[in-house]
């Protein structure tokens, strides 16, 4: 039988003691969107999205996609994967907001969709 080096024996063993946890990136429910009525074609424009969180479903990020015309925003949690994750039964919302920059300039109407829901029209002056 040969025999494993010491360091290669010690990389198996921390190996198959040490689990690194699985995490799953899923779309947030969305509470709430809330819009500015209008804004400038170039200037920055802010948009808050409260989400529902708690148990296990933690905030990870927003994606945007932008045309002259539209904003695209995906809101993304993220949860630990797998069975017997102890999780807590608190539910709440947060609230997070995505600037746009602003460039490409805006056209009216500016439509903005939220994980596939269009949550309303902006105003660009």
């Amino acid at each position: 039988m040969k025999r494993l080096p010491v360091a290669a024996m010690a990389c198996l063993v921390l190996a198959s003691c040490t689990q690194v946890p699985r995490t799953e990136i899923f779309l947030m429910d969305v509470r709430s969107v809330k819009l500015p009525a209008s804004v400038a074609a170039t200037d920055p424009m802010d948009v808050v999205v409260e989400v529902t969180v708690g148990g296990c479903r933690r905030f990870d990020h927003v994606e945007g996609a932008r045309t002259a015309s539209h904003l695209t925003l995906l809101v993304y949690g993220r949860q630990p994967a797998g069975t017997g994750v102890p999780c807590t039964a608190d539910i709440g919302w947060e609230k997070h907001t995505y600037t746009d920059p602003g460039t490409p300039a805006r056209t009216a109407p500016f439509e903005v969709t939220v994980n596939g829901t269009g949550r309303g029209i902006v105003d660009v002056h």
